[in-house]
């Protein structure tokens, strides 16, 4: 984090922290999308070259990065999807440890710090 110098009131010296949440947090999701997209796109460059197709091996390097970051996405939105389910279901019934267990696999999955 960046750490601003304003002069306040009466020749005081403050902080004020930039980039709170705008800047950093687009990183936090571009970086993990664009590394899958990357993996993707270099196990379908190298299999379409293996194989000796013909024409490039780059459309299909790309389409491949993108089918791979479209399943790993449906696969970590269906996982929150179901725990969410369980949890409710959990609660309905009265179960409390289990609704316990559940509550606690959901918030590890998020790991922000409250600062």
């Amino acid at each position: 984090m960046v750490d601003a110098v304003h002069e306040g009131q009466a020749g005081r010296v403050r902080q004020d922290t930039v980039c709170r949440r705008s800047g950093v947090s687009v990183f936090l999701l571009a970086v993990p999308a664009l590394l899958v997209v990357v993996l993707g796109y270099s196990v379908g460059y190298t299999v379409w070259d293996a194989l000796g197709a013909p024409g490039s091996p780059e459309p299909a390097g790309w389409a491949t990065g993108l089918v791979l970051l479209v399943v790993v996405t449906w696969l970590l939105v269906s996982r929150q999807r179901r725990l969410r389910r369980r949890l409710r279901r959990a609660r309905a019934r009265g179960d409390a440890a289990e609704a316990a267990r559940l509550r606690a696999e959901l918030s590890r999955g998020r790991r922000r710090s409250r600062s």
